[in-house]
């Protein structure tokens, strides 16, 4: 997948292929934390923990390499690009991930502001679905003097910020829909002209794939209407696009069993996560769990400034992710 990095432990006997996955990138965040392993490249930092998610997997090498899978194979996936939603999909466009035929894939996340340790399990969507949309409208210019001799798109982007946010509303409460507008421009800084261009960046999250499908569909018939009265042209797309995370049912069962076993303290939260993980593109071939592990309730949150990963954490990590191996891969 470009960049991504994959580990084969294999038994050479028959069983399930079972994968670890770590995420390996950085944020576009300048870190202002002073402690001597603070990030060294200006405007790049760790502040979503991905650092330590992968000194997990990383641990969890150390296990399989001391102690082999008495069956099936065990991978290790080091994966690219989460936080831009490209890694995994690159991934699985690659035919050495292909050939594995993975069976199960499990994840995590640190969560700051939850008890450390704890694991956070989550049935069916774990976190939500969620895209950038990038809407263009063009109209035309003319002197600000003489507007109407122009096409501004200047009402129509007001009324497009504003309806929506209350696309919302319009969804049912289960779809968990959410619309936050991030970035608008309007024509340049000129006062002598009227605007002929106009841009919204929004993102789009919904509890499911299907319901942010119909979210998005929602947003393009409010921005075509809007346009009709000014004549504007416009056109959409979509970026940084991430499916619902799922847990699957098997290997639901598969980790509360395992935090049971282990005398792990649990949490059931109510709603799904309003992030999202592009953890969610391996449903599509295998039997995907993700969970989350608390990191401590003083901790900074993810994507602050001043964010640190809770190194304390690491062991709970190991732990779990070996405990899932021994269950699948030892007899």
């Amino acid at each position: 997948g470009g960049h991504g990095l994959l580990a084969v432990f294999d038994s050479g006997k028959k069983g399930p292929t079972v994968a670890f996955r770590a995420d390996i990138d950085a944020l576009s965040i300048q870190e202002e934390n002073t402690f001597d392993y603070v990030s060294k490249n200006p405007g790049v930092s760790h502040t979503c923990g991905h650092d330590g998610h992968t000194t997990m997997v990383c641990g969890l090498g150390m296990v399989l390499a001391a102690k082999r899978p008495d069956k099936g194979k065990a991978v290790l996936l080091f994966q690219p690009s989460e936080e831009t939603g490209e890694g995994a999909l690159a991934m699985l466009q690659d035919a050495k991930v292909a050939a594995l035929n993975i069976d199960y894939i499990f994840g995590l996340h640190n969560l700051p502001n939850f008890e450390k340790e704890i694991i956070v399990l989550k049935p069916k969507i774990f976190a939500v679905a969620s895209t950038g949309m990038v809407i263009k409208l063009k109209g035309a210019t003319s002197h600000a003097g003489e507007p109407q001799h122009g096409r501004s798109p200047a009402k129509a982007l007001a009324a497009i910020i504003t309806g929506l946010g209350k696309l919302p509303r319009t969804a049912s409460p289960e779809a968990l829909a959410l619309v936050t507008v991030v970035h608008a421009l309007l024509g340049e800084i000129a006062f002598g002209v009227s605007p002929g261009y106009a841009e919204i960046r929004a993102t789009l999250r919904a509890k499911t794939d299907k319901n942010l499908r119909t979210l998005c569909q929602k947003a393009e018939l409010l921005v075509a209407k809007s346009c009709e009265n000014p004549h504007l042209e416009f056109e959409f797309e979509y970026v940084e696009s991430f499916p619902a995370t799922e847990n699957d049912e098997k290997a639901y069962k598969i980790m509360e069993e395992v935090a049971r076993k282990h005398e792990f303290k649990i949490l059931f939260p109510d709603r799904p996560f309003s992030w999202s993980e592009d953890f969610g593109q391996f449903k599509k071939i295998a039997k995907t769990g993700f969970i989350g592990l608390g990191a401590g309730k003083e901790q900074p949150d993810l994507h602050n400034y001043n964010y640190d990963f809770n190194d304390e954490i690491i062991p709970a990590g190991v732990k779990y992710f070996e405990a899932i191996a021994a269950r699948l891969l030892h007899d």
